[in-house]
């Protein structure tokens, strides 16, 4: 599954008012999984949008919950155990979602259950089921990527992009994305762009 431009930038359009919250770029401070928590949260985001586009999912509130699924600060927490963490995050997650965004139950629903199996809410929904799922990939992939490298050096992200130059209107996504600082970084090899999130 590749996310296309067109598609990127609707991405963008549509969660903007996310992703670019001064409040939510906060969690770029917050350490996790070897990275930040603000990297972790857009890369399932991204990979939830692109699998509910794929099958034809209705993809808004699940992508919503995706972004917001890990929005907490070590702070609320206190002094936990990694264990406390585990289960106790979810719940100031959906506590700050409905702080500073306007997101409805089913949303905070499956912020609260996206860490089944560890704890013991299970998601009620697919969407619910789906978000799980993702996390848990992603969170592996970056575990396995990010692990042996001191957490000082990371700041990027990345996904891979389908290079079709007639899909979007380059000079719009390119002043879209300095807006958000974002920074496209192109590696000409199997036909494949990486974008780099900073």
């Amino acid at each position: 599954m590749k996310l296309y431009k067109k598609d990127f930038y609707n991405f963008i359009v549509e969660f903007g008012y996310i992703i670019n919250h001064p409040i939510y770029k906060l969690l770029k401070e917050e350490p996790h999984h070897g990275d930040n928590r603000y990297d972790h949260s857009i890369r399932v985001g991204i990979n939830v949008y692109k699998f509910c586009r794929y099958y034809d999912i209705p993809y808004h509130d699940i992508t919503v919950a995706a972004l917001l699924h890990d929005f907490f600060f070590n702070k609320d927490l206190g002094d936990v155990t990694v264990k406390q963490e585990l289960t106790e995050h979810p719940k100031f997650s959906v506590l700050n979602a409905r702080k500073y965004f306007r997101v409805n139950n089913k949303i905070c629903e499956m912020i609260r259950t996206h860490m089944y199996p560890v704890t013991l809410d299970r998601p009620t929904t697919k969407e619910g089921l789906i978000l799980s799922s993702i996390d848990k990939m992603v969170s592996t992939k970056e575990f396995c990527k990010y692990r042996v490298t001191p957490i000082g050096k990371l700041n990027l992200g990345q996904i891979d992009l389908d290079v079709d130059k007639d899909s979007y209107n380059e000079k719009e996504i390119f002043n879209l994305l300095n807006v958000f600082n974002i920074k496209i970084n192109y590696k000409n090899f199997d036909n494949r762009a990486y974008l780099v999130m900073r």
